[in-house]
């Protein structure tokens, strides 16, 4: 599988960096790790409208769209600064097919008819997370699926255990943690949901390169650019790893 994020090379103002992105992707692990797990749990899925609930700034919402030019694609977050900045990126890489919408995706209905929804690493900052799984049940045709990735509780750490390390990392001010499987299971359960399946992602391996990420881009930020390379090739060694994970991937469809 390509690297996520190889078209920002398209964009980018170097010849120097348009390289490295064609070659790399975007150097971030927890999102070629998330990319790479979606694409795996959709090869069986059929779909034409998706909806990237809490998108951020748009990089998977964009890429998504660029990848599957015949669905249309709608990207829903509260950031109006990262829905500008998703405008920009999918006007600059030339995808005609995504929208994005700025709205609270607690407050607000998520509309309806959509064959697939995706919610990656959105539930630990919302304040009624049952709430928002109903609503995308809601937002779901018939038979619809949706992909969700949640941090595992109990959270695994390696450097973020020492002060020094820990002290560097930015406060991401998530309203929780973490989610057991079990509490999955309940809200999934108890909003309509049958659930295909569970499983771990960001184990040991893992777990390490992302952490030392944090920790190297708050030393400086073109750090990263040189590390990135190493550190994702680290995350090849989380199939040995038989520990708790740092992260679920849940996949389920509407009943």
């Amino acid at each position: 599988m390509k690297p996520f994020g190889q078209e920002i090379g398209l964009v980018s103002t170097t010849a120097l960096k348009r390289i490295y992105y064609r070659s790399f992707g975007m150097p971030d692990v927890r999102f070629q790790l998330s990319f790479q797990n979606i694409m795996h749990t959709i090869k069986d899925i059929s779909f034409e409208r998706v909806m990237d609930v809490g998108c951020g700034g748009g990089l998977i919402t964009v890429i998504f769209a660029k990848m599957f030019p015949r669905c249309k694609i709608t990207g829903i977050d509260k950031d109006e600064l990262a829905i500008i900045n998703a405008n920009i990126i999918a006007s600059e890489i030339g995808v005609k097919n995504v929208e994005f919408i700025c709205t609270d995706v607690e407050d607000a209905p998520l509309g309806n008819n959509y064959d697939l929804v995706l919610c990656i690493n959105v539930l630990q900052f919302i304040r009624e997370p049952d709430s928002l799984i109903k609503e995308m049940n809601h937002a779901l045709k018939d038979g619809g699926y949706v992909i969700i990735h949640v941090p595992s509780f109990p959270l695994k750490s390696f450097m973020l255990r020492f002060k020094p390390f820990k002290y560097r990392i930015s406060d991401f001010k998530e309203t929780r943690r973490g989610f057991t499987e079990t509490e999955m299971r309940t809200f999934l359960n108890n909003s309509g949901f049958y659930i295909d399946k569970i499983e771990p992602m960001l184990k040991g391996p893992s777990i390490a390169s992302r952490e030392l990420q944090y920790i190297i881009r708050s030393v400086h930020p073109k750090l990263n650019l040189f590390f990135y390379p190493i550190l994702q090739a680290v995350t090849t060694f989380d199939i040995n790893y038989k520990i708790p994970a740092n992260m679920l991937s849940i996949a389920a469809s509407k009943r």
